[in-house]
């Protein structure tokens, strides 16, 4: 399952799905990169975190999403004989303000 595009309010929690099948028989690592650039979990564990629940399952969450979030997500599925990966986009969605008027009387 490759992840899909994604469009995030800031401020709110976004899921990334990557899985992959493989040699049951070998590792399997889920790389996640940013733009191009390894995305650090245990660095920004503020705002990212890995599912570990589930095997074979390489979901990124994107927690308190910022501007800074957005751009294209790219997971990497590997084994030490193999490797496939697959890509989507992260959009950032500033919130609606809402805005009104009071009347006043004088």
């Amino acid at each position: 399952l490759a992840p899909t595009n994604i469009d995030v309010t800031v401020g709110l929690n976004a899921t990334m799905q990557c899985l992959a099948s493989h040699d049951p028989s070998l590792d399997l690592v889920f790389i996640w990169l940013l733009n191009g650039y390894p995305v650090n979990v245990d660095k920004e564990s503020d705002y990212y975190e890995r599912s570990i629940m589930i095997k074979d399952n390489g979901e990124l969450i994107v927690k308190n999403a910022q501007l800074r979030h957005a751009g294209r997500y790219t997971c990497v599925a590997q084994t030490i004989v193999d490797n496939a990966t697959a890509s989507a986009d992260l959009v950032e969605r500033t919130p609606r303000t809402s805005w009104w008027t009071q009347s006043r009387r004088y």
